[in-house]
């Protein structure tokens, strides 16, 4: 079964601070683990004249911290892949967005230049003395409307 994947229940500010924070703690358990390991190896070097199991469970120990370093190596991996996920989602949502106010910004723009060559009241203006020159303006508004309307649909800007 595919599952699906939906950023839109979450607020942006508050699953980055929560994944960071993830990040951060990893960062800390990887330098701990490290410190370990580098602990382990000095006892396994110093314990060179000890006994077999001794110095067998040493590294048994600096191995475990081996396993604890790749761990969270691979961890913070996948950390920052679903971070740079999140970013790009979050991303790809806001230019959805920009994109459809540009376009109804677009759409109303047009509307206004009519309106306001219209608006002027120019004396040599033929459809100020035209008794549709007030339909005709409201019709052409329309009419630009709806076209930028459609090409922004049928671009999927709308």
């Amino acid at each position: 079964p595919s599952v699906y994947f939906s950023l839109s229940g979450f607020h942006a500010d508050a699953t980055l601070d929560q994944l960071f924070r993830l990040r951060l703690d990893l960062g800390v358990t990887r330098s701990t683990a490290l410190n370990g390991r580098h602990l382990y190896q000095r006892l396994s070097d110093a314990l060179s004249g000890a006994s077999v199991e001794s110095r067998q469970g040493v590294g048994e120990m600096r191995d475990g911290f081996d396993r604890v370093l790749a761990m969270t190596d691979s961890e913070k991996e996948l950390l920052q892949d679903v971070l740079d996920f999140y970013q790009a989602r979050l991303s790809n949502d806001l230019n959805t967005t920009l994109r459809r106010f540009t376009s109804t910004n677009v759409i109303l723009v047009v509307c206004t230049l009519i309106a306001g060559v219209y608006g002027m009241n120019f004396e040599q203006m033929p459809e100020l003395q035209w008794k549709l020159g007030y339909p005709f303006a409201i019709g052409t508004m329309a009419l630009s409307a709806s076209i930028l309307a459609y090409v922004f649909r049928r671009n999927r800007w709308l």
